[in-house]
């Protein structure tokens, strides 16, 4: 009878198991005794025990938002805000004289990430007023148009 080799699992395989969130077609993917054992393991026992504990209210979030579709979409969303205001500082000088079509870049996370929190909330968290985002949709030339 030939042994079937063990699986190994990524760490977040086990973590997601852990609060709950893996998709049912991985979960049901899992053999029943990987499950019961990951179940039933003394955790208390495990390294790293104490630091769970004590940053315990991080892993609830991530549990709140893996389980809601629309805070995933926000919580892209602010990430993408963070992410461009770092661009923006980096490339300040670049954006002020439209080189590389990086204004380009700008307007369309700009446009992206209002389209799921709103262009006032994105304006509010980049820190950039409506006249600001309307100085660089003028910079931004329109290919097609015979009048830029």
């Amino acid at each position: 009878m030939p042994v079937r080799p063990k699986t190994s699992y990524h760490p977040y395989v086990l973590v997601a198991f852990c609060l709950n969130c893996l998709p049912p077609e991985l979960l049901n993917r899992i053999p029943r005794s990987t499950r019961h054992e990951w179940r039933h393991k003394d955790q208390v026992a495990l390294y790293g025990y104490e630091w769970y504990l004590e940053n315990k209210q991080l892993f609830g979030t991530l549990q709140e938002v893996a389980a809601s579709k629309k805070l995933l979409l926000i919580n892209r969303a602010l990430l993408r805000v963070i992410a461009l205001k770092r661009f923006m500082e980096l490339y300040q000088d670049q954006i002020k004289g439209n080189i590389f079509q990086i204004t380009e870049v700008v307007l369309n996370t700009i446009y992206k990430i209002s389209e799921v929190i709103g262009c006032k909330a994105t304006l509010k968290y980049l820190d950039g007023s409506y006249g600001w985002y309307l100085q660089l949709r003028r910079k931004l030339r329109c290919s097609s148009s015979l009048f830029s």
